[in-house]
């Protein structure tokens, strides 16, 4: 334990990264980082806790939307892509 400024006995939390596969994920995310593994474990957790919020899931599909919009062809639908792709005579459309 640690003591803090006043003299008094802080908590310090400790967690321990058994599995070798996640110490060295953390290990790699922290170097691309250039952090600490505690400082990429605590990106990643943030970057996932977010993620799980509504809010957060409807910006990326927004932001998602926004970036493939310009490369849609005007008019176009999902019920137009499943109809049959050749017209009655046998033509493409």
């Amino acid at each position: 334990m640690r003591r803090g400024r006043i003299g008094r006995l802080a908590r310090v939390a400790s967690l321990n990264i058994k599995d070798p596969r996640v110490y060295a994920m953390a290990s790699a995310m922290a170097e691309h980082w250039a952090t600490t593994r505690t400082g990429a474990v605590r990106r990643a957790l943030e970057t996932a806790i977010a993620a799980e919020a509504p809010e957060a899931r409807l910006a990326l599909v927004e932001a998602t939307l926004s970036a493939i919009r310009p490369h849609v062809r005007p008019g176009w639908t999902s019920e137009a892509e499943d109809r049959e792709p050749y017209d009655e005579s046998g033509l493409p459309r």
